[in-house]
């Protein structure tokens, strides 16, 4: 391979020997092909998927935890312990009406 650098007149440049076999070395970047970072970077984001903030996510179950004891509670329903106070209420006054005094 002749390679000439100036041309000066009719001379030609000597001939200089060519490195790995006529083939120049090439550097790690030539070989590489060259890559779109915007494009990769936007489809790792996409697929990524987003980041929930835990406090919402601790509001969210306790408004569902809520929710599920509306929906449990019985509307119309005296509960038990209320039951149970008025008859301890009925015999307390029984016996104090039954211990009074004749008002005579």
């Amino acid at each position: 391979a002749v390679v000439s650098t100036q041309s000066t007149g009719g001379e030609q440049a000597p001939e200089r020997p060519a490195t790995s076999g006529g083939r120049l070395r090439k550097s790690a970047s030539d070989t590489c092909v060259k890559r779109n970072f915007l494009a990769e970077n936007a489809r790792k984001a996409k697929a990524t998927p987003a980041r929930v903030n835990p406090m919402k996510v601790a509001d969210q179950a306790q408004a569902k935890r809520g929710e599920e004891v509306r929906k449990s509670y019985q509307r119309g329903v005296v509960p038990e312990y209320l039951r149970e106070r008025v008859e301890q209420w009925k015999t307390e006054e029984e016996e104090k009406v039954a211990n009074m005094p004749d008002p005579t």
